[in-house]
């Protein structure tokens, strides 16, 4: 056994108990940090729930100013980007979100209504092709109406919209979906072609 003369070993437990406040400190920091994220958060998604998309896309970059590793945060500003129609901003932030550790599934369906948003219907296409039927719900059967709607596959779209107000009849992507095909089609019967 190694001795340790008293002065030293006053020194050492002195450190100790030093680096050992530290690291408490440190600790607990990280626990307000993470405490801070969550109510900024909650303050984004609020004013977006009550229709303030700006104010939201502000908290929720406020935030990630703050904490850029925050996946959730990322999530969440790339669903009011997309409900704001930025399709670009949200794919930026769902690449961040993803990187960040948010599972597949839960990114699934943003992706998709981003890549809309900026014309990549064909990649929505080939991301639903991919999937079991089992694991396709109504919104990604709405989502992936409005795809064929994007590339004037207006009979096909139909069917899907019709299925998918079949399996949920408040759907509002299918009843859009339709909407806009029977414009179309009121257009092109007045236009006399």
């Amino acid at each position: 056994m190694i001795r340790i003369p008293s002065a030293l070993r006053a020194t050492f437990v002195a450190s100790l108990r030093f680096n050992t406040l530290v690291l408490a400190v440190c600790l607990l920091s990280a626990c307000d940090s993470a405490k801070d994220s969550s109510s900024a958060l909650e303050k984004g998604l609020q004013a977006f729930e009550s229709g303030d998309s700006a104010a939201a896309v502000v908290q929720l970059k406020a935030l990630l100013a703050d904490d850029p590793d925050f996946a959730e945060g990322r999530l969440a500003l790339a669903r009011v980007h997309v409900a704001m129609g930025d399709g670009l901003s949200a794919l930026k932030e769902i690449e961040s979100a993803e990187a960040g550790g948010i599972d597949a599934e839960r990114i699934f369906v943003p992706k998709l209504r981003a890549q809309l948003l900026t014309g990549n219907a064909k990649a929505v296409l080939a991301a639903l092709e991919v999937r079991e039927p089992a694991q396709i719900d109504v919104e990604m059967r709405a989502i992936e109406g409005l795809a064929l709607l994007q590339l004037d596959r207006n009979e096909a779209a139909a069917a899907v919209f019709r299925a998918a107000l079949d399996a949920e009849s408040s759907n509002g992507d299918a009843h859009y979906g339709l909407a806009r095909i029977a414009g179309k089609l009121h257009h092109f019967c007045l236009s006399g072609a």
